[in-house]
């Protein structure tokens, strides 16, 4: 969960900084193109309380993870001389906002499942302290390399923003690999109760 959700967060950071940084997007400009984001977020959530009784959490899971994963490369290839939202932010907004969508649906669920009655909303609140435990240290992460590779060495703030996409490439890469271990011997669709 920290992973997952610190990649996401520092994602939306360095897209929306690329949208008003790199793009030259307003304020309010930025907000109405990052729309679509919002809607493809909740769209998710209600196609997949019909997939997660006919699908194995796992591969539900891992499909969330790989596009969390694969979420900032259009982002990250944003050159400078061609600063077009919507050809490299606008597929990594929406990405990432399914990706992150589907996983912390199937996390919750694998948790809430994996618990005793009376200490599920001790679950419940310790997966919400991951998420922003991740967020809070995925970004200083990725702002600390930024530094180091970039801003020390003068570069420019598109390829500042590119470098900390990378760092969330990284981030959802790592996220992905854990979420396999911790998986292995779930073998369950999550429709109430999860066997090992």
């Amino acid at each position: 969960m920290a992973v997952l959700y610190g990649s996401y967060q520092t994602v939306i950071y360095y897209a929306v900084l690329q949208a008003q940084e790199i793009s030259k997007l307003s304020p309010g400009a930025t907000a109405i193109r990052f729309l679509p984001m919002g809607a493809s977020g909740f769209a998710t959530n209600m196609v997949l309380a019909k997939w997660m009784k006919k699908m194995n959490v796992r591969y539900l899971m891992t499909l969330g993870m790989v596009l969390t994963a694969a979420s900032p490369v259009p982002a990250s290839l944003m050159p400078a001389e061609d600063p077009n939202f919507w050809k490299y932010v606008m597929p990594t907004s929406v990405m990432v906002v399914v990706g992150v969508s589907i996983c912390y649906i199937c996390i919750t669920n694998i948790m809430l499942s994996a618990v005793p009655m009376n200490v599920k909303s001790l679950c419940g609140g310790l997966v919400n302290t991951a998420f922003q435990i991740g967020s809070g240290v995925s970004l200083a992460l990725a702002a600390a390399v930024v530094d180091a590779v970039d801003i020390k060495k003068g570069h420019s703030l598109a390829t500042q923003y590119q470098t900390g996409l990378f760092c969330c490439i990284g981030l959802g890469i790592l996220g992905l690999v854990v979420s396999l271990v911790g998986m292995r011997g779930l073998n369950t669709k999550v429709s109430g109760e999860t066997v090992h």
